[in-house]
């Protein structure tokens, strides 16, 4: 259960995001994967609570590759627009 993940339709495009935030659950993983940030950075850094964080890391792992094909498609319809 990840209590602190919503999705709307009209919020962030739809993307898993921080409930009452526009922080979204591909930023948190990019941050904490790629930039090499702890839990406790991120959560400082945005104003967020480690439970917060941990919950969007874990919805990260269980939807990896649902939210690495957005990722992709998104990057698709960037270049087609330049």
């Amino acid at each position: 259960q990840h209590n602190y993940i919503t999705q709307s339709p009209d919020v962030v495009g739809g993307k898993p995001h921080i409930a009452g935030r526009r922080i979204t659950v591909q930023q948190i993983a990019f941050w904490h994967e790629l930039q090499g940030k702890s839990p406790d950075e991120i959560a400082f850094e945005y104003g967020l609570s480690l439970s917060e964080i941990h919950s969007a890391l874990g919805f990260y792992f269980e939807h990896q590759a649902d939210i690495e094909m957005q990722k992709m498609l998104d990057e698709d319809i960037v270049q087609s627009l330049k």
